[in-house]
Order: C-alpha cells, then structure tokens, then sequence
C-alpha cells in the first residue's frame, strides 16, 4: 500500500492512508515522511525514500479492515470522498490456518465493505 501511496502523491494526489495503527514502529517511515524528516523517511523493508510530499498530502488514518460497513461509512467515508480507492489491505493473522476460509472470508467481507462504502 505504502508504495501506491507513494506513487500517487509524486503524481500530484492528496492521500489518506488507513492503517490499522498510525503510532505502530512499521509506520515510523510514514509519519516521517509527513513530519518532513526526510533521513527518517527511509521504509527499511523497501529501502526506498518515501515521496517528500508527504508532508504536505498524507494522512494517516486508523482503520480496522474487518470493523464492518458502518464504520467505513460513517467513520472514513463520511469524512473523506476519495475520487480513488486503492485497497491493499488483506487480514493477516500470524499463522497458517485450518480452513483457508478464515482469510479469505474476512478478506472478502472487508474488501465488500471499503467498496460499498466508496
């Protein structure tokens, strides 16, 4: 996601990214970029500088991809009238499951909401 956010602000789009946390460490690299520390904007995993943009185009927003549709209706979506949704985002849990079902049920269902919802 970080990188389509960082595509689309060299290309002259505001961004709102949502994130499950924006205090969390692997968001260190966004919250740099728009707080315009440019040596701190570095994504380690990447190694690519993030767009100096940011600063003035990104914001950051908690979001929690399997919270339902009312949440993105009434707490992104309401607020924020994206002309773009670019949805990155999969539900990881850490492990590998019994039944394929328990990713791709959450995956489908919260995939359904952030596009009902725009």
């Amino acid at each position: 996601g970080s990188w389509c956010a960082h595509l689309a602000l060299e290309k002259g789009y505001t961004v709102v990214g949502t994130v499950r946390n924006p205090d969390a460490k692997k968001a260190t690299f966004l919250r740099n970029a728009i707080a315009g520390k440019r040596d701190d904007a570095t994504n380690l995993k990447t190694k690519f500088n993030f767009s100096e943009k940011a600063a003035s185009n990104l914001t950051l927003v908690s979001a929690d991809l399997l919270a339902g549709d009312e949440f993105w209706d009434e707490e992104i979506f309401a607020k924020i009238k994206p002309d773009y949704v670019f949805h990155t985002a999969s539900p990881y849990f850490g492990r590998e499951p019994d039944d394929p079902q328990e990713y791709i049920r959450p995956a489908v269902e919260g995939t359904t909401s952030v596009m009902k919802a725009a």
